[in-house]
């Protein structure tokens, strides 16, 4: 789904199945999703991230390199 306009605060708290809902109401089809999330630990301002978000958004950035490597060396069937 690609848009000029930028995400609404409401689409900002969308959860994955009312994401996929919305992209196939608006004719998106693709051949393959993969979902990647981390959970918070808990919200506050100026806090930063916790230590053990830190690490799960690391390791995440390598699973979206993994991923968008073996995607691009191989295209979807």
């Amino acid at each position: 789904m690609r848009s000029s306009q930028a995400p609404s605060p409401e689409s900002l708290a969308l959860g994955a199945s009312e994401v996929v809902e919305l992209a196939r109401v608006m004719g998106w089809h693709p051949k393959k999703l993969i979902l990647f999330g981390v959970e918070e630990e808990g919200v506050s301002l100026g806090d930063g991230l916790s230590a053990r978000v830190e690490t799960a958004l690391r390791e995440l950035v390598g699973l979206l390199r993994d991923e968008l490597n073996a995607a691009h060396a191989s295209p979807m069937s």
